[in-house]
């Protein structure tokens, strides 16, 4: 896929791109290295939870990918692990500690039929949804490898896929590029610092769509989940429990918050995976995700 710029941008406009990477030079998917072969719907395809993320604008199960045998699953064990090993957020607004992360993205489209995990981008995000630490590009560690290849993660991610797929589909949208975010996130709490999963408060991601996962929750109380309409009426209220409990949220319609967590003694932490799905061939989401000034800046 080519990405052009449109002559009427100006050399600034385009020099925004520059530091993403591979999605702004060219989109050149064959850098990527395959870390799925996902399962597509087809249009007629009927799935049950597309269905809820259009109805109501969410899908929340729980312990939709709980393991059955927790103590004794070496891959969830594996997985969790993964979250032991994050970096403190180095970009907190409020000069915070209390959340650690990981970041990686990932690109998809129908004629490879494989998601590939592309060489290294900074995150970046319009101030326009996260007031928080937007309009800066912001430098965090890769997901590690071995991540990808586990089969919690991989369930998940081609779930979710196959689910965001169904409800483009379904709307019409069928031409599709997906440009994947992996996030892992550790929000602490201890006596001192109290954890903020959302320090922005109420708010959109500027994604398509995106899917969260419970990794762990330990030793904390708070961190309840609301999910509210554009127009911040509340649709739910839920507390993410248990291990596998799942969230898929249509971003594009909906808002989302999170209450800060409070340690039961002395330290606790919420664990969570999330990862947001953008359809850049979906009118307006270029503007969206990165709030450039106009939509036909980017041909693709």
């Amino acid at each position: 896929m080519d990405v052009t710029v449109n002559n009427q941008s100006t050399c600034s406009e385009y020099e925004k791109l520059e530091p993403l990477g591979w999605l702004a030079n060219g989109m050149n998917a064959e850098n990527g290295r395959i870390i799925s072969f996902p399962t597509i719907p087809q249009l007629n395809d009927t799935i049950g939870s597309s269905d809820r993320v259009i109805e109501n604008g969410y899908f929340y199960e729980r312990e939709l990918y709980s393991p059955i045998d927790m103590g004794n699953d070496t891959d969830w064990h594996s997985f969790k692990e993964h979250w032991d090993r994050l970096a403190v957020d180095k970009y907190m607004a409020d000069g915070g500690t209390y959340r650690l992360r990981r970041y990686s993205t990932l690109f998809f489209e129908s004629h490879r039929m494989a998601i590939l995990k592309m060489p290294y981008m900074p995150l970046f995000k319009s101030s326009s949804y996260n007031s928080f630490a937007g309009d800066i590009f912001r430098d965090f560690q890769e997901t590690e490898s071995t991540l990808f290849f586990n089969p919690y993660f991989q369930r998940l991610l081609n779930e979710s896929l196959r689910v965001f797929i169904a409800c483009e589909n379904q709307r019409g949208r069928t031409k599709q590029k997906w440009f994947i975010e992996v996030d892992q996130y550790r929000i602490t709490a201890d006596k001192n610092q109290p954890g903020k999963p959302t320090p922005e408060g109420v708010h959109s991601d500027g994604t398509n769509y995106f899917s969260l996962m419970l990794v762990a929750r330990e030793g904390v109380r708070g961190g309840v989940s609301s999910i509210y309409d554009n127009v911040l009426n509340l649709k739910k209220e839920v507390t993410l429990e248990y291990p596998g409990d799942v969230i898929m949220l249509d971003d594009a319609s909906m808002m989302h918050g999170v209450t800060s967590i409070e340690p039961l003694e002395d330290h606790g932490v919420r664990d969570i995976l999330h990862i947001s799905f953008t359809n850049l061939l979906r009118p307006g989401s270029i503007n969206r995700r990165f709030g450039f000034g106009s939509e036909d800046m980017l041909t693709i």
